[in-house]
């Protein structure tokens, strides 16, 4: 995500799309309000640009080519979308785990969670935490808006 101004229609889309899918995000550690804070701003930003009167989203205009540009876009569009409509399972799964109490178990989803959707790690399920780690430690850094989750 690019660190420009942020969006208010955008921040208002996301705020309301969170507090229609998860009332509150206050029983949830920081960093996963956050990441999802990040994900539906994300999402409430690119359908507001799809809905402007700009002929090509700003991902393709900017690539070297028209192809290039439009396969990440597809890519990107597809991640985000699928993210929006797993995490609300995810965060009940995660939500049942803490009300049963197993603190154990909670600390796991929530990593799963984060190495899931955070740090965009694939077949997170299949990997050892130590891989996981690994991997986390290699990959790119995660290009999110720090504190979001505090403006919506």
């Amino acid at each position: 995500m690019l660190m420009n101004p942020l969006n208010d229609a955008a921040l208002n889309k996301a705020r309301d799309l969170i507090k229609q899918t998860f009332d509150d995000l206050s029983d949830l550690p920081i960093e996963v309000r956050n990441t999802i804070a990040n994900i539906y701003y994300e999402y409430s930003l690119t359908l507001l640009k799809l809905k402007s009167d700009s002929p090509l989203p700003e991902s393709i205009s900017r690539s070297n080519d028209l192809k290039s540009g439009f396969q990440n876009f597809i890519k990107d569009s597809a991640e985000l979308i699928s993210s929006v409509e797993t995490i609300p399972k995810v965060i009940s799964a995660i939500r049942n785990v803490s009300r049963k109490g197993n603190k154990k178990s909670f600390d796991l989803f929530v990593l799963t969670f984060l190495y899931m959707y955070k740090y965009k790690i694939p077949n997170v399920t299949n990997k050892s935490l130590f891989r996981l780690k690994i991997e986390k430690f290699f990959s790119p850094k995660v290009n999110e808006i720090e504190h979001l989750w505090k403006m919506l």
